[in-house]
């Protein structure tokens, strides 16, 4: 599985990525929305992790920028605000699965299917 992972936390994306490289996943790291809206016009993924909290755009609204490059991507938006928290500081993520930090892999599971 092709999987993008966008996180300004270098040491969250790079972890992630390992942890998903080590059963046999083809991870790309972005540490902004940016370069992973970049990533997504050179190669499609199956699978993008974004952080909700990026330092130049908010995931929610990365995410919707890369589903336009590619409507077979999946998206799970990861944070550490709840659901509710989001909410109420008025980011729209409805459309979206959502995953807190720290992710598990035991969470990620369901995602990670052919």
């Amino acid at each position: 599985m092709k999987i993008l992972v966008v996180d300004d936390d270098v040491d969250f994306a790079d972890g992630m990525a390992e942890m998903l490289g080590l059963f046999e996943h083809d991870v790309h790291t972005a540490y902004s929305c940016e370069a992973g809206i970049a990533a997504a016009g050179k190669e499609s993924f199956d699978l993008a992790l974004i952080d909700v909290g990026l330092n130049d755009r908010n995931g929610a609204e990365c995410a919707r920028e890369i589903r336009k490059l590619s409507k077979t991507t999946a998206f799970v938006l990861v944070t550490g605000y709840s659901a509710e928290a989001l909410a109420r500081m008025g980011m729209s993520v409805e459309e979206f699965n959502i995953l807190r930090k720290p992710v598990k892999l035991e969470d990620l599971e369901p995602f990670l299917k052919d």
